[in-house]
Formats: structure tokens, C-alpha cells, sequence
């Protein structure tokens, strides 16, 4: 897992949004929930990025919308990134949230926004929680292909 690599190690190359996205979510096992992909993306999206570690930053984000949020969770492009969102009932402590070992559920244990976070410094991005309706994470500085 990207825990163990170091950034060096992050290999950037073109890869698909939808394609990356919708493996991560059919490997966290949520058949029997549906991932909204915002009909905005642009089909044949693509992002330079490491797919390894793109596919584990989706299946941290998508595990965090599950765990802490409620249905639907959707995933979409921005101008320059891409965010993940759910309708729960947001994040009580932005500022904290991405720090590993902080965790807002006592059954969590506080690493996948920082992993999240370390994947996104690795490839130069920044991530941020947007105040919307439930949670909204946003990843910015991408480079599109």
C-alpha cells in the first residue's frame, strides 16, 4: 500500500477518472450501493496520476463516505482536481481531520484522510474539505490529460 512507498516512488502517467474511481469502488465491496459519477465529468476523462496510488486515495475517501456518511456517495471532476461527497452529516473538524491518529468515531483509526493527504502531497495536489451539504473533499492542482 502507498503507506509504505515513499513519494519518490509515485509514478505518474495518464490515466482514466472513471475507470480508477469505479475499480476502487467495486473493490471496497459495495456492490449493493451505487457510485454516482456527476454527469459533468467528461466521459474518457483522464488524470496524470499513479494509478496504484489514485486507487488507493478513491478507496480511502470512498471507505470515509461509507463509514461516516450516508448514501448516495458521488464522485466527479472540478476545474483542476476531482472531489468525493456524501450526504451525512459533514465533518465536524476540518482542521484536524487529515492529522494521523485523529478520528471523529471511536471505532476509527484516524489514518485514512491522512493517507489521502500523503498521496496528494506525493503527486504535488493539495486536499481540502469544502463546506457543503454532508462531506465534500476536494483534491486540486491535478493535471489533466
Amino acid at each position: 500500500t502507498f503507506v509504505r512507498q515513499s513519494p519518490a516512488e509515485v509514478e505518474p502517467a495518464a490515466v482514466s477518472f472513471e475507470a480508477i474511481a469505479r475499480r476502487a469502488w467495486s473493490g471496497g465491496g459495495e456492490s449493493e450501493r451505487e457510485l454516482e459519477l456527476d454527469e459533468e465529468t467528461p466521459e474518457g476523462s483522464y488524470l496524470r496520476a499513479d494509478a496504484d496510488a489514485l486507487g488507493e486515495l478513491f478507496s480511502e475517501l470512498f471507505e470515509n463516505a461509507i463509514e461516516h456518511g450516508a448514501p448516495p456517495v458521488a464522485a466527479g471532476r472540478t476545474a483542476d482536481g476531482f472531489y468525493v461527497a456524501d450526504e451525512g452529516p459533514g465533518i465536524d473538524d476540518p482542521d484536524r481531520v487529515f492529522e494521523p491518529g485523529y478520528s471523529e468515531t471511536p471505532a476509527g483509526t484516524g489514518l485514512g484522510l491522512a493517507i489521502v493527504r500523503e498521496i496528494a502531497r506525493a503527486h504535488g495536489w493539495t486536499v481540502s474539505i469544502v463546506d457543503a451539504d454532508g462531506a465534500r473533499i476536494e483534491v486540486r492542482g491535478v493535471a489533466a490529460e
